[in-house]
């Protein structure tokens, strides 16, 4: 469960580097550039297929200024670099990904915010937050927002969730953080162009597969976002595309975690697992589907393996698990969801917690 204010919400915002992300995930040099490229060893999962490529119009002339500028508006622009000062405040020397699932909400890895296990001396010392960034500057085509609060869960912070190794591949390797407004008193979402995504637990958007006379699983179709360090050098938002499934139970040394192929590696973390991703066509003989909600985040990158020929990734999911097992964090009349991240959007929407609905930060 989620912790007193003692958890972040005096506390200066910071996260792990792009070099040094998430421990299982340093980077190094970018992977080979194939969609199924895999090696079986020291890899439990085999080979999962994906997609990976820049986020950027692509370069139809000469001009490189071309192939660097971002693709504008909804629903890339909902998620950015987060800049951490690891040391010393407003000195960012590494950095995440994030997400908004609020109008000044973000989402994120809590290892991005937080050192595993660490108490209240583990929080790092500040985070800058910069949508669709397209550069290596601390300022990006729509602006940049600090962070005011951090919310994790406590057992993260005091070293008792379940891990499979002590910090790494977690249940609730999760955060959510509180912006501050800029110097024109807004919100990134107050700002032409950006919006929020919405979030979902419990497998929203995940269906069953049957055959080969195998155990029914859940699986879904799952667009990735975050700014790794081993693709453009982190300066510019690359996109993946793979089916997610899941593995571990939540129990003991098996934390419920997604999995998804990918090419991402260090500062990819805290980078938003998005369904039904795009913008919604209008439909003419057909259906939505059955779960049609779109840019719904289930889950932000957590962790990865070192070696480049393992593209792999998982993410803790947003999940009812045994720290966070209601099915309802409610609070005056409004659910903010089932599971870990039910319980940290009420940290920090909730008048109990930081009360960002009252600030206009929220929904």
């Amino acid at each position: 469960m989620l912790g007193a204010p003692s958890d972040g919400r005096d506390l200066k915002p910071g996260a792990t580097a792009g070099s040094t992300d998430g421990r299982r995930s340093r980077a190094g040099r970018a992977p080979s550039n194939y969609g199924s490229n895999c090696s079986t060893a020291g890899n439990q999962w085999g080979c999962i297929a994906y997609t990976n490529a820049r986020v950027a119009n692509s370069t139809v002339s000469t001009s490189a200024s071309i192939s660097t500028q971002p693709v504008g508006g909804m629903p890339y622009v909902a998620s950015g670099k987060l800049l951490i000062a690891t040391k010393k405040e407003g000195e960012y020397n590494s950095w995440c990904s994030a997400s908004l699932i609020g109008k000044g909400i973000l989402v994120t890895a809590a290892h991005c915010v937080h050192d595993y296990g660490k108490g209240d001396s583990g929080f790092f010392k500040s985070f800058r937050f910069i949508p669709a960034n397209n550069s290596t500057s601390n300022t990006g085509p729509y602006g940049s927002w600090d962070a005011q609060t951090v919310w994790i869960p406590t057992a993260y912070k005091n070293g008792t969730d379940t891990c499979s190794t002590t910090g790494i591949v977690c249940n609730n390797d999760v955060a959510t953080v509180l912006l501050k407004k800029n110097s024109n008193n807004q919100y990134p979402s107050n700002v032409s162009q950006i919006g929020y995504y919405g979030y979902g637990w419990n497998g929203y958007g995940f269906v069953k597969e049957k055959g080969g006379g195998r155990k029914s699983s859940k699986r879904s179709a799952i667009t990735q976002l975050g700014y790794p360090s081993g693709l453009d050098n982190g300066a510019l938002m690359q996109r993946g595309d793979s089916y997610a499934k899941y593995t571990g139970s939540g129990q003991g040394k098996s934390p419920l975690n997604l999995i998804i192929g990918s090419q991402m590696n260090g500062g990819s973390s805290g980078g938003p697992w998005l369904v039904n991703f795009g913008t919604a066509s209008s439909i003419t003989g057909s259906s939505a589907g059955k779960v049609p909600n779109r840019n719904v985040v289930q889950a932000t990158t957590s962790w990865g393996y070192t070696s480049n020929t393992i593209q792999i990734q998982g993410a803790s999911t947003f999940a009812q698990n045994p720290q966070f097992p209601s099915s309802s964090y409610t609070e005056g009349g409004r659910n903010y969801g089932a599971g870990n991240i039910g319980a940290l959007v009420k940290s920090v929407c909730g008048a109990s917690g930081s009360n960002g609905q009252a600030l206009g930060a929220c929904f």
